[in-house]
């Protein structure tokens, strides 16, 4: 399926800076325990180097073969040399599994893919591109993040005596909401629906603010629902469809998931 009609146009949302890697001073740096055990396991290192260090003196009136001696005392330092640079590396690879912990739970942008919706392949820019009415929606998080959501709906020709429910969506992990449109197609034409569907901070079209994050997120979602809640009181999309404030429903996928329980 492929689209003429939608070509990339500029965000008013998205900074256009990509997603910014975790910072442990904003997260509050690491927990005391963490770092009151990594200086203990150094201070350890240290004394054990220093204490084979001393145990190679000469060993005075002991009546063992000294060449024996000798070779139990070489193997004894070196298995503690290794072992004192597996306990360094393993240090090194969780100072590096922490320090990089949001490249590795987030994915804004899969591989071979892109972060703005409107860079992305075929018929994926836009739900004008499935014949789906809709409109941007712009939502501002506790934090003052902007974020960014498209709002599918039914239109009111196609609207019973009830208001049908509305999801309010929250996709999983990898991509943009863009790479969705093809379930948003099907859940609105065979559930008859409204969506909601948001983009998280560092996510497509949406301000990064402080980078992908669990409580980001909840902030995200929890703002995107105030403003559907104020939308629907203010009668904003009276003219377009029916929306009722206890027919809305949190629907979550995968990563998703954990927000809507939130």
């Amino acid at each position: 399926l492929s689209c003429n009609c939608c070509v990339p146009r500029e965000s008013p949302v998205m900074s256009g800076k990509a997603a910014p890697d975790v910072d442990l001073k904003a997260q509050g740096g690491l927990d005391k325990q963490y770092l009151i055990g990594g200086v203990t396991v150094v201070l350890l290192i240290l004394y054990n180097y220093l204490r084979v260090g001393k145990s190679a003196e000469p060993l005075g009136d002991i009546e063992e073969d000294p060449v024996e001696v000798g070779w139990a005392v070489f193997l004894l330092g070196w298995l503690l040399k290794i072992c004192q640079w597996m306990a360094c590396v393993i240090l090194v690879i969780l100072g590096a599994l922490v320090t990089q912990q949001r490249k590795i739970i987030y994915v804004p942008a899969p591989p071979g893919a892109v972060r703005p919706t409107a860079e992305n392949p075929g018929a994926f820019k836009s739900p004008e591109c499935w014949g789906l009415p809709y409109e941007n929606v712009v939502s501002t998080s506790e934090d003052g993040t902007k974020v960014s959501s498209w709002f599918i709906y039914q239109s009111l020709s196609k609207c019973g005596a009830e208001a049908p429910y509305t999801l309010l969506y929250f996709h999983g992990n990898a991509g943009n909401i863009g790479h969705r449109l093809e379930n948003i197609r099907d859940m609105h034409a065979k559930l008859k629906v409204n969506i909601l569907i948001l983009d998280y901070r560092g996510y497509g079209d949406s301000e990064d603010g402080d980078g992908p994050n669990q409580k980001g997120f909840s902030m995200d979602a929890m703002g995107l629902y105030k403003w559907l809640v104020e939308a629907v009181k203010s009668g904003k999309f009276d003219n377009k469809t029916k929306i009722s404030l206890d027919r809305i429903l949190f629907f979550g996928r995968s990563i998703g998931g954990g927000v809507a329980l939130q």
